[in-house]
This record gives structure tokens, sequence and C-alpha cells, in this order.
């Protein structure tokens, strides 16, 4: 059961991936470039960090409790420490619309966070229905 959770995660996350392209291939059409590179770039970032996610969790040992919340606070702690420097890094070193770009990372980082929390949820009421 775990596994087939683990793959609809996939899915999704795939899916929302996809669909976030197409959406990014629309604003590179309707907005100057500037601007489409800005939200593409914030969207992107976002994307592979939470995506980055996936990893862990298909290898992640959900019996061992203690050592799942270690595993997954030290993932969230890296991953966030690693967006902060990605995001200073893209900030100081692309000319692109910044306010664009930090508000599209945002947005995108939030509605990947919480589809990653619903997943997790779901997991961990499958663990406990077992």
């Amino acid at each position: 059961m775990l596994d087939t959770l683990v793959d609809n995660y996939l899915r999704r996350l795939l899916s929302i991936g996809a669909a976030g392209v197409v959406l990014l291939a629309f604003f590179f059409w309707a907005l100057p470039a500037p601007s489409a590179l800005a939200l593409v770039a914030g969207y992107l970032l976002s994307f592979t960090f939470v995506a980055s996610n996936f990893l862990l969790v298909r290898k992640i040992n959900l019996d061992d409790q203690k050592k799942f919340l270690t595993l997954f606070f030290g993932s969230i702690t890296l991953r966030f420490m690693l967006v902060l420097v990605c995001f200073a890094l893209v900030l100081a070193y692309l000319k692109i619309d910044q306010i664009l770009f930090t508000i599209s990372f945002i947005i995108s980082y939030i509605l990947h966070s919480v589809i990653e929390i619903i997943f997790i949820n779901k997991i961990l009421e499958n663990r406990h229905e077992n």
C-alpha cells in the first residue's frame, strides 16, 4: 500500500510539474522575457527543492518513528538552507524582476509544500491503519 501511495505522490508531483510548465509556457508567450524568466526561475527553484524530498520519502523507513522524524526534519532544514542559498544567488546574479521572482517562488513553494504535507499525512495515516 505504501508503494501505491508513493507512486500516487510521484504522479501528482509530475502532473503539477507538467501543469506548471504549461502555465510557464503561457507566461513566456504573454509576458516580456525578463518577467517570464523571473516567474519560471521562481517556480523551478521551488519545484526542485520540494520534489527533492520525494527521494527521501521513497527510501524512508516509517516503522522507526524517531528515525523518521530525524530524517524528515533534518531534510527540511537542509533543503531550507539550500533554498535560501540558491534564492540569494538567483537574486544576486540573475538580472530578472526580483519581485516577480520572489512572488512566484513563494506561491509555488507554498503550493508544493502543502501537497507534500498532505502526502506525508496520508502515508502516516496508512501506517496507523495497518
